[in-house]
């Protein structure tokens, strides 16, 4: 689970029933992970998920990009749109493909 990218685990981020406040710290985080997952987890699993709450709620929306899970037959499918033309030159309300936000987020 920790090999997935930081656009992956912010798509995990969001699937955690955890409250907003508990992105506000580090050690809120892990606080929160704990309880939600009911048992213990690596350090490398906290920081990797760290990361996803960074980019789902500061890089996402600084590239323009907004992200939603949506409900499929198959289950839940992330999906990403974009909020803002000048920023990801995709027309607003867009869905993006996930190659497009990795490399507007400066990723491979």
């Amino acid at each position: 689970m920790v090999d997935k990218t930081d656009e992956e685990m912010a798509g995990l981020v969001d699937t955690l029933d955890l409250p907003i406040e508990a992105t506000t710290t580090f050690g809120k985080w892990q606080a929160e992970l704990e309880e939600e997952l009911g048992m213990r987890y690596s350090d490398r699993l906290a920081e990797r998920t760290w990361t996803g709450v960074e980019v789902l709620y500061e890089k996402l929306p600084e590239a323009g990009i907004s992200y939603g899970r949506a409900e499929m037959k198959w289950g839940y499918q992330g999906t990403y749109r974009s909020t803002d033309f000048a920023l990801t030159g995709v027309k607003a309300g867009q869905f993006m493909s996930f190659e497009t936000v990795k490399g507007l987020l400066g990723g491979k």
